[in-house]
Parts: C-alpha cells; sequence; structure tokens
C-alpha cells in the first residue's frame, strides 16, 4: 500500500514538474514574440504621431515656399511693368520725331540690357519671333529661343511665351546659371509682352534661398525628432533612426551623416541599406546580426528592424530592437514563473501525500476481493467496496463487469453450437453456388465469342461498304484503259483487214510491194499493242486492289513498300470514287519525302482510303454554304526519327465539333447523316495504327481543319 501511496506521489509530481517545463519553455517563446510584436505596435504608435508632426510641418514647408514665390512673382510683374516706362519714353521720343523708330528701339534696349537688381538680377527682351533682341550677355542677342532649354531640358521661353500670348503675361521655373557663379540654381521668370512694339519683356529672380531656408527648417524637425526618439527609448540598446532615400543617415545615436549605402553587415556580406529598402517594400521585420554600442567590434549581436518610408520627405524611419533587451525581460518572467511553480509543487506534494493515503485503504481491500474470484465460477462471484464514493462507483463497474463477462461467455457457447449446426448447410451452399457461377462463367465465354464473330463481321461488312463505295471509282479507273483497249483493237482490226487486202493484191500480182507503207502499218501495230498491254495491267491492277480491299481475313504480312505509289493509288480511288457522287474540284498539295517502309500494303491503304474519304466528305460539306470555298488537301509523309515517320493528311473542310473529338474513335459513332457511315472507318483506322505499333494523333478546329497524323516505325529490318 506504501508503494501504491508513492506511486501516486510520483505521478502528481511528475506531472508537476512536466507542465512546469512546458509553461516555461512556451511562456519563453510565446513572450519573446509578444513582446516583438509590442516593439512593433509601440513603433507604429510613434510613426503616427511622427506622420502627423511631418505632414504638418511638410504642408508649412509647401505654404511657406509657395507665400514666397508668389512674392516673387508680384515683384517680377511689378518690375517688368517698370521697364514699360523706360520704353514709353523713347517710343514718346520718336512719336515727337525727336529720333526714328530704329534708333529709340536700339536706345530702349541698351538701357534695358543695363537695368539691374536684386542679386545680380537683370531683364532681357524678345521680338515676336522669339529672337533674343536685348540681354546682359551680348553672346546671346540674336538667337532664337523657340529651342532654348534650361539645364534640365526645359522649353521655358517658348512656354512663358505662349501663356503671355493668351493672357499678356507668364510666368515659369527653370534652372539657368548665375552671373559671377558657378553652377545651376532655379528661377522664377515672368514675361509681359509690350504690344506697341511686340517685344516680350522677360525677367527673373533665384529662388535657392527659398530651398535653403526650406533645408534649415528640415535640420529644425530633424533635431525635434531626435529629441524625440531619446524621450521615447524604453529599452538600454534599442534606438530610432532616419536616413534620406539616397542613403545618408539624418538621425542616428552613432551613424549621423553617414551613407548607409556604404555600410556592408560584416558576417552576411549584405547592404544594409539594400535591406532596409527591402523590408519597407515588405512591410516585414528585418533581422541581422550587428555590433552593439557597448561592444562595438563584435557582431554577434542579434537584431530585428522595423523600416517604414514617409514619402513627402523620401524619408526611411527605423526602428531597431536588440534581442537581448526582449531576452532580459522574457527570463526575468522565466525565473517568476519557476518560482510560483517550485512553490505550487511544494504545496501539491503535502496535499498528494495524504490524498493518496486516503485511496490506498479502500483500494487495497477491492483488490483482495477481485483476487477471491474463480475464473471457473463467475455467476456466483460479488463484489462490494467500501470507503469513497469514487470507489464504490469502481466496486460496482467491476461487478457489472463480470456479470456482462459471464453472460457473453454463455451467449459465446450458444453461438458455437449454432454455428456447428450451419456448417454443414453452409458447405453446401457454396457448392451450389460455385456451379452456379461456373454454368455463368460458360455462359458469359460464349458470348465473349459470339460478340467478337459480331465484331469480325461488322469490320468485313465496313470493308465491303468501302468497297461498295469505290465501286464508281473503280469503274471509272477501268473505263478509261477498256476504252482504250477497245479502241486500240478496232484500229488494228482495220489495219488487218487493210494487210489482208494488200496480201491478196499481192498474190494477183495486181500492185507492188510499199515497204513504207508497211513499215507505217508495222509501227502503228506495235504501238497499239503496247497500249492494249500496259492498260490491260492497269486493269488487272486495278481489280487486284479491288480484290485486295473485298478479303475480309485477319491481317497479311508486312512487305517492303513503295509509299508514293500506294498514297497516288488510293488517293486515285478515293477521288474518282468522290468525283461519280459527289463531283468537286480538290487542289492537292504533296510532299512525300520517305521511299520505303514495311507496312501491310492493304490494311495501310484502307487506312489512307478512310481518311481521304472523310476528307471528301468535310470539303462537300463546307461547299455548301461557303460559295467561294477552294477545297484543299496536304499529304506530307515525313521521316521522324531514323526508326519512323509520319503521315499527316490535312484537309480545309468543317473541321470536327469540340464534342466529338473524344468520341469519334469509338465504334459505331458518326457525324455524317443516316446512311452516310456506319462509325466503323475511324475506328478501323485506330486499330489498324495499333496493329503496326505506331501512334494516331487527330487535331482539328471546327470550320477551319482536320489533321490525322499516323506515326508509324519504318520497319525496314522487319522480318515478315
Amino acid at each position: 500500500m506504501n508503494s501504491f501511496r508513492v506511486r501516486i506521489l510520483s505521478y502528481l509530481i511528475g506531472f508537476l514538474c512536466l507542465a512546469v517545463l512546458i509553461v516555461s519553455l512556451t511562456v519563453s517563446y510565446r513572450t519573446e514574440t509578444a513582446l516583438l510584436n509590442a516593439e512593433k505596435l509601440r513603433f507604429e504608435d510613434m510613426l503616427n504621431s511622427i506622420n502627423l508632426l511631418l505632414h504638418s510641418e511638410k504642408k508649412n514647408l509647401e505654404m511657406y515656399r509657395e507665400n514666397i514665390v508668389s512674392q516673387k512673382k508680384t515683384e517680377l510683374r511689378n518690375l517688368t511693368k517698370l521697364v514699360f516706362s523706360f520704353i514709353d519714353n523713347h517710343k514718346q521720343r520718336h512719336e515727337r520725331g525727336l529720333t526714328s523708330l530704329k534708333v529709340a528701339q536700339r536706345d530702349a534696349l541698351k538701357e534695358i540690357s543695363k537695368l539691374k537688381y536684386g542679386n545680380n538680377d537683370y531683364f532681357f527682351v524678345f521680338d515676336k519671333n522669339l529672337k533674343i533682341i536685348a540681354h546682359p550677355k551680348k553672346s546671346l542677342i540674336g538667337i532664337d529661343a523657340n529651342k532654348v532649354t534650361d539645364k534640365r531640358g526645359k522649353l521655358h521661353i517658348k512656354e512663358m511665351y505662349e501663356q503671355a500670348i493668351v493672357n499678356g503675361e507668364g510666368s515659369t521655373s527653370y534652372y539657368w546659371d548665375r552671373l559671377g557663379q558657378s553652377g545651376h540654381f532655379e528661377k522664377v521668370g515672368h514675361g509681359v509682352i509690350y504690344k506697341k512694339w511686340d517685344w516680350l519683356i522677360v525677367t527673373g529672380t533665384y529662388v535657392d534661398d527659398i530651398e535653403s531656408e526650406v533645408e534649415k527648417r528640415k535640420g529644425s524637425i530633424i533635431s525635434s525628432l531626435e529629441k524625440l526618439f531619446k524621450t521615447l527609448q524604453r529599452n538600454e540598446l534599442s534606438y530610432t533612426y532616419i536616413f534620406q532615400g539616397d542613403g545618408k543617415i539624418l538621425v542616428h545615436p552613432l551613424l549621423k551623416g553617414v551613407n548607409l549605402k556604404g555600410i556592408n553587415n560584416p558576417v552576411t556580406g549584405e547592404n544594409l541599406f539594400d535591406m532596409h529598402i527591402d523590408a519597407a517594400l515588405t512591410e516585414r521585420a528585418y533581422e541581422y546580426v550587428w555590433n552593439s554600442p557597448n561592444d562595438i567590434n563584435n557582431y554577434k549581436y542579434r537584431k530585428v528592424a522595423f523600416v517604414k518610408k514617409f514619402e513627402p520627405f523620401n524619408w526611411y524611419i527605423t526602428h531597431s530592437v536588440y534581442h537581448s533587451d526582449l531576452s532580459k525581460k522574457v527570463v526575468k518572467i522565466q525565473n517568476e514563473i519557476i518560482t510560483a511553480s517550485i512553490l505550487s509543487l511544494i504545496v501539491f506534494s503535502f496535499i498528494g501525500f495524504f490524498v493518496a493515503g486516503a485511496m490506498s485503504s479502500p483500494l487495497k481491500k477491492l483488490s483482495n476481493l477481485v483476487r477471491k474470484i474463480d475464473i471457473k465460477n463467475l455467476k456466483d462471484a460479488r463484489v462490494i467496496g467500501d470507503g469513497p464514493k469514487e470507489v464504490q462507483e469502481l466496486a460496482m463497474f467491476i461487478h457489472e463487469m463480470i456479470v456482462s463477462i459471464n453472460s457473453a461467455l454463455e451467449k459465446n457457447n450458444d453461438l458455437f453450437n449454432e454455428l456447428e449446426l450451419n456448417k454443414d448447410n453452409l458447405e453446401n451452399t457454396v457448392h451450389e453456388r460455385t456451379l452456379e457461377i461456373n454454368q455463368k462463367n460458360e455462359n458469359l465465354q460464349k458470348a465473349l465469342e459470339d460478340l467478337n464473330k459480331f465484331k469480325n463481321k461488322l469490320v468485313a461488312q465496313e470493308k465491303l461498304a468501302s468497297l461498295g463505295t469505290l465501286s464508281a471509282g473503280i469503274a471509272h479507273e477501268i473505263k478509261n484503259p477498256l476504252n482504250l483497249i477497245v479502241n486500240s483493237a478496232k484500229i488494228i482490226a482495220m489495219k488487218v483487214n487493210e494487210l489482208n487486202g494488200l496480201l491478196e493484191s499481192i498474190k494477183k500480182d495486181e500492185r507492188k510491194i510499199d515497204l513504207a507503207s508497211l513499215s507505217s502499218d508495222y509501227e502503228t501495230l506495235e504501238e497499239l499493242s503496247n497500249i492494249i498491254i500496259s492498260n490491260s495491267g492497269r486493269s488487272e491492277k486495278i481489280i487486284h486492289s479491288m480484290l485486295q480491299q473485298s478479303r475480309t481475313g485477319e491481317f497479311d504480312d508486312f512487305e517492303i513498300v513503295d509509299i508514293e505509289g500506294i498514297v497516288d493509288e488510293y488517293w486515285g480511288l478515293a477521288f474518282h470514287s468522290m468525283r461519280a457522287s459527289n463531283p468537286i474540284n480538290v487542289k492537292i498539295h504533296k510532299n512525300i519525302s520517305v521511299e520505303k517502309a514495311s507496312l501491310i500494303p492493304k490494311d495501310f491503304g484502307r487506312l489512307i482510303l478512310n481518311i481521304f474519304e472523310n476528307s471528301f466528305f468535310a470539303l462537300s460539306e463546307k461547299l455548301k454554304y461557303e460559295e467561294d470555298f477552294i477545297p484543299q488537301v496536304w499529304i506530307n509523309i515525313d521521316n521522324v526519327t531514323e526508326e519512323s515517320f509520319v503521315v499527316r493528311i490535312k484537309d480545309n473542310g468543317i473541321g470536327i465539333a469540340d464534342e466529338a473529338k473524344n468520341k469519334i474513335l469509338e465504334p459505331f459513332y458518326t457525324t455524317k447523316p443516316t446512311g452516310v457511315g456506319t462509325g466503323l472507318g475511324l475506328s478501323m483506322v485506330h486499330d489498324i495504327v495499333m496493329a503496326h505499333q505506331g501512334e494516331l494523333k487527330i487535331s482539328s478546329e471546327e470550320g477551319e481543319f482536320s489533321e490525322f497524323a499516323i506515326i508509324l516505325p519504318l520497319g525496314l529490318n522487319r522480318s515478315k
């Protein structure tokens, strides 16, 4: 019983220790993550405050700049109009007859060129063609200002003149040299048209002093931010800094004024500027290893940086946190948790000791009762427990379990007896079912044989149907040589009669022998004999092809065949068959670069014949609704590899509908009208390709074209 108490206590202490370990590790990970997220949220709150401040300052700077530029434009407008008084003076002298117009204008321009005001600011004048007629720099006089640009390529004079034509005056900003100084400075120019002489009077003032003031105010903003960052800094080593888009650091506790582009991480070699920009674009935390302000020579301290861009000033505000700062807080929290856990462990150990003691005594009694149960006499077994309610419930559960086991054993015996009785019946049933299955298998086998016979019969019928389709073409093909044979025979008969007459005359010695005439007749007879022999052979070949097509047996042997010859032969059969029933003109494009291949001639002929017939059907259907349509068929036969070749047959007919593309190789499927097709043609094509160990590819676009590509082995070394 003491061991039971010890076990309970050990389990309790072990569980508490494991819980403390898990909590400690979880807190270690999650606390650091939570602190990091809190630091990020604090940075975002700080950014919101800084954004408000910077946007306010940006707006103030823009208003300041706009006010100053507006004031300068007003001053320029007044100064330009003041020049009008000088010009009017010379114009009046001319009107009073004191000077000529040319002299008055020359004196006015000379006087304007000498005028100066402000910080070396001056006036210059253009005529109506924008030609410079007055300028302090005499080298510029006479230049066409239509194409004059400032130092950044802006057509500032032309822009100002176009405004002045519409409004009488115009303003623009541009970059120009300053008299007596080097460099390019921003200016605001203002021009007014002196209508009496069609002059454009222009002056400008430099506004770089405005930019200087803007930069001073930016410096003041930066100083304010430095103070703000020091005030908001919480951690010992963490800090916030700012750098410009060109990499110059504006605010930093150690690197102010340094360009971030020139700093690489000594550990990884990565450029810090690039990494900061990437972090700002992706809006993710940037983790890296760096030195510590207290240990500047060792780059071993893990940091995380949050980077945000402030668009108006092109500034990047960065807040960096050392993991060591976060780790100190995590360790402190861990120590507090461990201390609390140890105290809890001590308290629970004492409680567990007394609880284990209270549970052990009734459990021991219950254990002794269970040991006394006779396994062979479960029916009379009784288990009664005392002590705590839980122990009594456990004793009741054990008693109910014993009763259930006894009941299950009795049922098991009944089932065993019933199983023995049903064993013989089951064997008889299995034997009967086996006989039934065997009978069904025999029936299925017979049905399969009948199906194969029916299939062979259908294939034979398809071949005969194909032969019937060719009959018209064959008749046409045989008709031509038979006509030649008949005509040649008639001429021969006529010549024979002439020769008989000649022989009779010779016998009677009525006429002399004309050797030249006899020679000509002999040549004619020889030529006609050759025609009869040639066309008889052609007719025999056609009849042989027809007989080959009519055979319905299994596949024949492979033979080395002439590819172009067999293609021409079956093209002719298909073409004349089509012409007999539905005459159309078909333009053929043929390119055959393969001479010989090992094939089953009649099956290869059936294959291309079927495809030709489908092409003619597709072409004739398209002619029904396209009057200007030109039916065309392309036959290309090329090598694919050294061991294989491809037959491509393409037509520009009606194509194949999308819903039919996956079905056209199925037996009995046809897209032709009832009575026109059997649906076995392309199925037979596929079977022939497979018998040749080839591959069939079909591509089509409805209303445009269909192409059949048959890839077959050359098989020149194939044994018959």
